[in-house]
């Protein structure tokens, strides 16, 4: 079980990682539906390539740790790191799932932008589920 939800999560991490690549690459597909926006549509983030990258080996490194955590790849993590980490992600991503109260997250005030939609029918939830799968990982480890 721990095995399957790992590799799952992983996987998610990779495809969000590879998208981070992309767009710090100089990809377009979907990079405007990824940032919130105001009532005005004036992208209320404009990240660096360099931010872009972080986010991008932050998030691959998500999907190793979860590759390990499943048995499915071995890295040898000192295991207060590893319990840092297994409770840190999920609390990351419920954190980002309610979002900022104004333009992300399940509270969000401005709903009505493009992104805010997708954020609605897509990311928000897509987070809760990281955070529940990472949540259901690290207790029945």
């Amino acid at each position: 079980m721990i095995a399957i939800l790992s590799l799952i999560i992983a996987v998610i991490f990779l495809a969000l990682s590879i998208i981070h690549y992309y767009w710090a690459f100089g990809g377009k597909w979907a990079l405007n539906s990824a940032l919130p926006t105001n009532k005005l549509g004036k992208k209320m983030l404009n990240p660096s390539v360099l931010m872009t990258v972080i986010v991008g080996v932050i998030l691959s490194l998500f999907s190793i740790y979860y590759l390990q955590k499943g048995n499915i790849a071995q890295i040898n993590l000192p295991k207060k790191i590893s319990s840092y980490l297994g409770y840190g992600i999920p609390v990351l991503f419920l954190i980002r799932a309610i979002g900022d109260f104004t333009y992300i997250g399940i509270f969000k005030k401005i709903k009505n932008t493009k992104f805010a939609k997708l954020d609605t029918k897509y990311y928000s939830p897509l987070c809760l589920v990281i955070s529940i799968l990472g949540t259901i990982v690290e207790i029945i480890k």
